[in-house]
């Protein structure tokens, strides 16, 4: 009987020991995705719901997603990034402003990126945003070059920075318009990153 309970009481603690190692292993994979200690409370949320992954796309894809992490980046080859040069500094800071003017994505061409990065299904739809890759916000332009098939979770992480932080440190001077469009074309998981130490935060 006391040999029973003995072997209980070590498959208990093995038990217990397996559940810790797996919650640790938990943390450190969300720490490597994003280090808490570069996001503040919004991104935290919106990270906990944005899918660690790229999209799935056929072998026979034109586009192919890079990563940052376990986040995606677009094909610099295809999505290099298009800027409209009639939203300047001073049209893009006016109280005025905004982009409903300048939206102008046809259905075709939504469907037509989701082709090039091979997504043959669900896109466009609920589970992804055609993405501006430079946000007009920041003065980015309409057309393929500029439009990428994103996760939608991921996308509304990118959006709470590139459209609504980084265009107030354009306004403020912080940063050039064309210093924020390079920022975002290059990988904006990093860009992210550099718009936290702008504000303020270590």
């Amino acid at each position: 009987m006391k040999k029973q309970i003995l072997n209980w009481l070590t498959w208990l603690v093995a038990l217990g020991c397996l559940m810790a190692w797996l919650a640790g292993a938990q943390e450190r994979r969300a720490a490597v995705i994003y280090p808490a200690s570069n996001f503040d409370a919004t991104t935290a949320a919106m990270t906990a719901t944005a899918p660690a992954m790229a999209p799935a796309a056929t072998p026979a894809a034109k586009c192919h997603y890079r990563r940052d992490g376990s986040y995606a980046l677009p094909d610099p080859a295809c999505t290099p990034g298009l800027t409209n040069p009639t939203l300047t500094k001073e049209v893009l800071c006016a109280k005025s402003f905004r982009t409903g003017p300048y939206r102008k994505v046809e259905e075709s061409e939504k469907k037509a990126a989701c082709r090039e990065y091979g997504i043959t299904s669900g896109c466009p739809g609920p589970g992804y945003e055609l993405d501006h890759l430079i946000s007009l916000e920041i003065g980015g332009g309409n057309g393929l070059s500029n439009l990428w098939p994103q996760l939608i979770g991921q996308a509304r992480l990118k959006d709470h920075w590139t459209e609504d932080k980084l265009p107030k440190l354009v306004c403020s001077g912080k940063l050039t318009l064309k210093e924020a469009q390079t920022c975002i074309r290059g990988d904006w998981v990093a860009c992210m990153a550099r718009v936290k130490k702008l504000e303020g935060g270590k």
